[in-house]
């Protein structure tokens, strides 16, 4: 059998530029045993610094990181390892105005697992000129986030390389080594998750954002809500932009269904409210209220309530998907209104729930509510009113999401306010 890796290269070679040749891989292999079964405790500012890569630990009290400017720990050769649980504190006020090694965060990059953590009014401000990854909780996550809530700001300009950036992570992805076959590969898990804040990303080159994160390769994620307010705008190459994530690919099992049974590596469960405003005078923004570009997406239980603000050259806007290539769509509501500021050399391509498709995708119970009904060709999907997505009792007949993540009352008062 081919290994997963070679699969992987080609799959992802094939997404129109999903991934550049400078972005970094997770291979690396590091000498040191990792400790999930000791917990060390976190009692100050100064135990936090000084934490081990390997090691795992537990936060005793809330910290308060004001007044100084935070160095991200570890780094991407270096990730972090163990377990790391909040044990339901916060850590408020993180700081970084340096670029610091690409990977900015309270962590570099994650490779083990973090969870029961807040990070509270972070606070992310640099120029970049080399490409860089920005996340409240990390850079770059190849590792597992669990029941985690971020709010804050990240503001970059980067006018030499790309730049990913989330309220969460700039971006997620699983890992997968040289030698690995389809039976070992196994997915690393972002669940439980709240995020709400404001992004503002000026760039020449690709621009990856998302309220979750910038980009997500083969990562599953169940059971997100994401407040934001995005802005990005790109001179020269590509915007990516999304209220859940810039891009997205999860095919990497895709091809395997022979020797794996689920080659499917879901993103379920996400709400996603706020607004997003791109500008784009380069070759394209690729612009969704859940994801600007999708390939091999398995979505489910998607409800969407976003405003687009969109100027520029080259636009595939959609309120759900920018760009949707090879996808299976289940139980979706995209609501919100589409401003589009135009030019006579413009090219556009809006819909209400899906702008560019390379195929017809699999859509089942996918609603579309668009305050301003004059943009948007309602290719596909069916038209909701607006009793309809105020209403508990509509999202009863199709809505499959458990109630403890977020009750069918309190997603129709979101709809009513």
């Amino acid at each position: 059998m081919k290994k997963l890796l070679t699969i992987f290269m080609m799959a992802m070679a094939g997404a129109l530029v999903a991934c550049t040749a400078q972005e970094q891989t997770t291979t690396v292999t590091m000498p040191v045993s990792v400790d999930t079964e000791t917990f060390v405790e976190i009692n100050s500012v100064a135990d936090l610094q000084a934490i081990e890569m390997h090691k795992s630990y537990r936060l005793m009290q809330d910290l308060d990181l004001s007044g100084s400017e935070w160095l991200p720990l570890g780094s991407f050769d270096v990730p972090y390892r163990g377990i790391f649980d909040g044990n339901g504190h916060e850590i408020a006020n993180l700081t970084i105005t340096n670029r610091n090694d690409s990977f900015n965060g309270l962590f570099a990059h994650v490779q083990g697992t973090v969870k029961n953590l807040e990070i509270s009014d972070f606070s992310i401000a640099y120029v970049a000129q080399f490409i860089t990854y920005a996340g409240g909780l990390a850079g770059y996550l190849s590792g597992n986030v669990e029941n985690v809530q971020t709010n804050g700001t990240i503001t970059i300009t980067n006018n030499a390389s790309n730049t990913y950036a989330g309220l969460l992570v700039g971006i997620s992805v699983a890992p997968v080594t040289q030698m690995m076959t389809a039976e070992e590969f196994l997915a690393n898990r972002i669940e439980q998750i709240e995020v709400n804040g404001d992004l503002s990303i000026t760039g020449e080159n690709f621009i990856y954002a998302g309220g979750l994160a910038g980009k997500i390769s083969n990562s599953i994620v169940e059971n997100v809500k994401v407040d934001l307010d995005l802005v990005a705008a790109s001179g020269s190459y590509r915007i990516y932009a999304g209220g859940l994530t810039g891009h997205h690919y999860g095919g990497i099992l895709k091809g395997y269904e022979e020797v794996i049974l689920d080659p499917v590596l879901p993103i379920k469960n996400v709400y996603v409210k706020g607004s997003m405003d791109i500008d784009i005078e380069g070759i394209q923004a690729s612009v969704g209220g859940f994801c600007g570009f999708s390939q091999y997406g398995d979505y489910e239980n998607i409800v969407i309530d976003l405003n687009l603000n969109l100027a520029g050259s080259k636009i595939y806007a959609g309120m759900f998907l920018g760009e949707a290539w090879n996808g299976n769509y289940k139980n979706v509501l995209a609501s919100g209104a589409i401003a589009l500021t135009t030019n006579p050399e413009q090219i556009v391509l809006v819909d209400s729930l899906l702008a560019f498709v390379n195929e017809g995708p699999e859509i089942d119970d996918c609603y579309y509510h668009l305050n301003d009904s004059t943009i948007g060709e309602n290719t596909y999907g069916s038209a909701a009113s607006a009793s309809e997505v105020g209403t508990s009792s509509w999202y009863e007949g199709w809505l499959e999401w458990d109630q403890s993540f977020m009750s069918f009352t309190d997603l129709a008062a979101a709809f009513s306010d």
